[in-house]
């Protein structure tokens, strides 16, 4: 967690009148994904089945994206409740990289790329099918709550993301996909004016949803 992520999570707490639990789980390459799934799973579903009249709301950014929309999946798989909105922020859906399109992508792209993306799969998914739904959940059930998705102009997941959204309106899921031309990856925790946008655009989406 950066301080920009804590100033995310303030604002999100503070504007929304929310109870923000943020997981600290063992990170990758010294713990595998799985694990890391393994230990954040108990506390989603055991949130997401609380009594409680307020919603339950799952978001993240990068790989935390990545784990909202698995955590997601995973929940809904074994017939257990879900989240009533999720917010995955420049997520990595497709971590196979097999769409020649991230080639493209890539060229613009200041932060990330092809290779670096491939080696940290390697590292944390050793021995795995880089296209099963827990590493790459874009092979997963695309039915899922109502979902604001955001991705980067510059970003090379971006591809992939586009094609998450489009998997997901197919199979009935409402998406609403932001994207933040000239932006990079997870923009919205900037503290640039695009991001705190989005920061506005999160808590409007967000407070509809309660409405």
């Amino acid at each position: 967690m950066t301080p920009e992520h804590w100033e995310f999570v303030a604002q999100l707490a503070r504007r929304l009148s929310a109870v923000v639990t943020v997981p600290l789980y063992p990170l990758g390459p010294e713990t595998p994904l799985m694990k890391m799934y393994d230990a954040v799973q108990p506390l989603h579903d055991e949130l997401a089945a609380a009594e409680d009249p307020t919603p339950f709301w799952v978001m993240g950014d990068s790989a935390g994206g990545t784990m909202t929309l698995v955590l997601t999946q995973q929940a809904r798989l074994a017939g257990r409740p879900t989240a009533q909105r999720i917010v995955p922020i420049t997520p990595c859906t497709d971590s196979s990289l097999t769409n020649p399109d991230l080639h493209t992508a890539a060229l613009k792209d200041p932060w990330l790329d092809v290779p670096g993306v491939a080696e940290v799969t390697r590292l944390i998914c050793p021995e795995m099918d880089t296209q099963h739904p827990r590493v790459s959940p874009i092979y997963g059930d695309a039915r899922l709550p109502p979902m604001l998705l955001f991705a980067a102009g510059l970003d090379l997941l971006t591809p992939d993301t586009k094609k998450m959204a489009a998997k997901a309106k197919e199979a009935g899921t409402e998406v609403e996909l932001v994207v933040g031309e000239g932006m990079v990856h997870v923009w919205p925790l900037l503290p640039i004016w695009e991001g705190q946008q989005a920061v506005d655009k999160i808590v409007e989406w967000l407070e509809q949803g309660s409405s």
